[in-house]
């Protein structure tokens, strides 16, 4: 009938047509062991109830094969809204940054609460040793070999792996860290 072939007309020129509309990458700067995979095991298209008619993905970094941000930028091509559940440290805003301007996307950073400015010797550090040593029990309490980045109970040094994330973040400040998180994907210049 050619109410039929009107509709399949109208399904397939709706198909064809482009969403302009901007992304989103949801990140979390933080450290291993601050719980954002028990976060992201909860997130599906229901989580994002506004953006119905928008594909949602969630990527754990460490079961991404090849180079994780070249990964993501080939699944924004047909989602629209990812969730990467991995350490953003302040070394790969950039890439973030990089990301949300291929795939046309703004960018959404995803911080601990009850951050502060903590002072070690000289240096200032956003998050506090009280968050660290949370960090640092969560991760000693996964069981051995539980953890696809192998960063559990059985790892040697892992306590030493979630410092070293820590001190990513020497010298940054919590106003300083939201200052530079705000230019994180919405910024014309490079990052």
């Amino acid at each position: 009938s050619d109410d039929t072939a009107k509709a399949v007309v109208q399904t397939i020129a709706t198909l064809n047509q482009t969403d302009d509309r901007p992304g989103l990458i949801v990140y979390f700067p933080s450290i291993p062991g601050s719980g954002k995979s028990a976060l992201c095991s909860n997130i599906d298209e229901a989580t994002f109830t506004s953006c119905d008619d928008r594909s949602v993905i969630v990527r754990e970094g460490d079961a991404v094969k090849g180079k994780f941000y070249n990964e993501i930028e080939k699944d924004m091509l047909t989602n629209r809204i990812a969730v990467l559940d991995k350490n953003v440290p302040p070394i790969s805003f950039s890439s973030v940054h990089s990301l949300c301007s291929v795939s046309n996307c703004i960018s959404a950073a995803v911080l601990p609460s009850g951050m502060q400015d903590t002072v070690v010797g000289n240096d200032v550090y956003p998050f506090s040793l009280e968050f660290l040593a949370a960090c640092m029990n969560r991760v000693l309490r996964r069981k051995q070999n539980s953890h696809i980045g192998k960063l559990d109970s059985a790892t040697p040094n892992c306590c030493m792996i979630v410092a070293k994330f820590y001190c990513f973040y020497r010298n940054i400040s919590v106003s300083v860290l939201r200052e530079r998180l705000l230019n994180v994907g919405t910024s014309n210049e490079p990052i």
